[in-house]
């Protein structure tokens, strides 16, 4: 059954859900009626049965920067189906945003489209506030009380949406896991570090860990670098895949300081996927902690200069039961898996598809710059002027 009825006494009309309008036995062939001077109403003019109700319908406003290539696939998502086309707004029982729709989406809104009050609006973004703010010089002011979700890759989200891929991360403890995987992989390691980066300077965080990844080559780490940053994009797609494995270390290092949560491809799929110990700057150590396995990776808070860094990383280099502990969510999956379940459940569009058809409390997101931008410390948010003691600011000029 539809789960509101709202009543028109002006036109003595019964509407279900949001837009089946009955006079009787009769649906209003009308478009769009006004019940009040203030107050617009649009009737689709067809009667739907309550299962087309229920079909779930979302609407992503649009792909990401308005590519096609980019975003969410149309398709099936739990039991929902998601959709591009505007023409189903009024079928849509949640409407995506992606923050780069933001530009033109409230005049479209408010000149073609009348919102029905259990609609619910989702701000969506995989960008830190660090590259919304001072790259893309995004503030969301014009949108506060028009959203009512969050779709990020924070956990403080309404529908978590990490950059892990859980089928990879699943895949790896059903098929790769156990002493004897964990054999045959270490038996491929011979190469010590690998770095793939092709944002050099686009901003202030990209600009830092290029010259934190030089004070490691300073201080005897061998590192083969690739990518834009060295004008050898080439050379690694040509490397054979032997090669990509061999490498027993990986440095994630992101683009941005201290943002919450912001734990990227670089980690996962570059590290973790790729069975290739993290080498990490910065997500908070204790983001990590919470958010991947336990073990899985090194992190650059806790040495107190680079060449410390590279003295333990050449140790695990000649001790191979010492690296393999680097391994044991991997050799040990069971326990592994019961945390990753727990944690990464009800995720993206599945988890949005749920949440929304669960009939939830309404909400409304006063500010979405209070939410997203000023929730977070000046060292996410900031240009970044200056690293804080500890992260080796007197071997390095900015």
């Amino acid at each position: 059954l539809p789960r509101k009825i709202y009543f028109i006494p002006e036109f003595g009309f019964v509407c279900l859900e949001r837009y089946i309008c009955l006079k009787g036995i009769h649906t209003p062939n009308i478009s769009l009626f006004k019940v009040s001077p203030n107050k617009t109403y649009v009737i689709l003019n067809i009667l739907l049965t309550a299962s087309q109700l229920d079909k779930g319908i979302i609407l992503a406003w649009r792909h990401p920067g308005g590519n096609e290539k980019e975003g969410y696939s149309p398709g099936q998502y739990g039991n929902c189906t998601l959709t591009y086309n505007r023409s189903l707004f009024y079928d849509a029982m949640a409407v995506v945003f992606d923050f780069s729709a933001f530009d033109a989406v409230q005049s479209d809104l408010t000149r073609k489209y009348t919102r029905f009050p259990d609609q619910v609006f989702v701000w969506n973004t995989m960008e830190s506030p660090a590259t919304l703010r001072h790259t893309h010089k995004r503030n969301f002011k014009n949108f506060d009380f028009l959203m009512n979700w969050t779709m990020t890759y924070r956990r403080d989200s309404d529908i978590l949406s990490p950059y892990t891929n859980p089928d990879v991360v699943l895949g790896l403890l059903d098929h790769h896991s156990g002493t004897e995987n964990v054999d045959k992989l270490l038996a491929t390691k011979h190469n010590m570090a690998l770095w793939m980066v092709s944002n050099c300077q686009n901003t202030k965080g990209a600009a830092i860990r290029l010259k934190l990844v030089q004070s490691l080559v300073d201080a005897g780490l061998p590192v083969q670098r690739y990518g834009g940053c060295f004008n050898n994009k080439a050379a690694l797609e040509a490397l054979p895949a032997e090669e990509k494995n061999s490498f027993k270390f990986y440095l994630s290092f992101e683009n941005t300081h201290r943002c919450k949560d912001y734990i990227t491809e670089k980690f996962w799929y570059n590290g973790i996927g790729n069975r290739r110990v993290p080498v990490v700057w910065g997500p908070a150590k204790q983001d990590l902690l919470e958010l991947a396995p336990k073990g899985s990776f090194i992190h650059w808070d806790d040495f107190e200069s680079p060449g410390k860094l590279v003295e333990y990383l050449k140790y695990l280099d000649k001790n191979q039961t010492a690296y393999r502990e680097y391994f044991k969510w991997l050799e040990f999956p069971e326990d592994t898996k019961t945390w990753f379940n727990s944690v990464y459940k009800n995720l993206r569009l599945v988890g949005l598809c749920d949440k929304v058809k669960s009939n939830p409390k309404s909400k409304v997101i006063p500010s979405i710059d209070d939410v997203f931008f000023n929730s977070e410390s000046q060292e996410c948010i900031g240009l970044v002027a200056e690293l804080p003691k500890g992260y080796f600011v007197q071997r390095l000029s900015f």
